[in-house]
């Protein structure tokens, strides 16, 4: 952990956030990586850690990003989750959506898609998943308004990058090729 994340998550909150822009500190200094071309990638809720990155890189060390079933507006997905999925979100967030509306909003890139104009996203949905699609229909709705590149590759089943099935695998790394 960092700042005081102690290694524990914040449902992609200020600490996992800090945690990951100390990661990339680290990777600018590694010899093996190659700056110019970094990709994030982030699935569930990792995906909400991955837009922050991506929207408070200031020095543009990130190329694009690539999401699993992401989570692009926290409180709608909230309001369509289960008790127990909102009981395990406020759990880790610290308050529900009522108690602390920021917290909720700071995570959810439909807030600050202004922020990621000009860095390609891949977005994967899987649509078999029992998983609030919904809540990612505004984020799109959102890039398509501003004319914002971006791909979607739908999916419907959980093993679309699993190990001998190489659509997805080759789907995205044709995209992130093209880029």
């Amino acid at each position: 952990g960092n700042d005081e994340s102690e290694g524990t998550s914040d449902f992609s909150g200020d600490k996992d956030l800090a945690d990951a822009k100390t990661l990339l500190n680290i990777l600018d200094r590694a010899t093996f990586v190659q700056n110019s071309n970094l990709y994030i990638a982030g699935a569930g809720n990792f995906s909400m850690l991955a837009f922050r990155l991506m929207a408070e890189d200031v020095e543009n060390r990130i190329t694009g990003c690539a999401v699993a079933n992401p989570i692009t507006d926290l409180r709608a997905y909230y309001d369509m989750e289960t008790q127990d999925a909102k009981a395990n979100i406020s759990s880790q967030i610290g308050k529900t959506p009522q108690e602390a509306p920021e917290e909720y909003r700071l995570r959810s890139a439909v807030n600050f898609v202004d922020k990621l104009i000009g860095k390609p996203i891949f977005i994967i949905r899987n649509l078999k998943w029992p998983y609030p699609n919904e809540q990612i229909t505004g984020f799109i709705d959102l890039l398509d308004k501003n004319d914002y590149t971006y791909h979607r590759f739908n999916v419907y089943s959980n093993d679309f990058l699993a190990k001998g099935s190489d659509e997805g695998r080759d789907h995205l790394l044709s995209w992130i090729n093209e880029q």
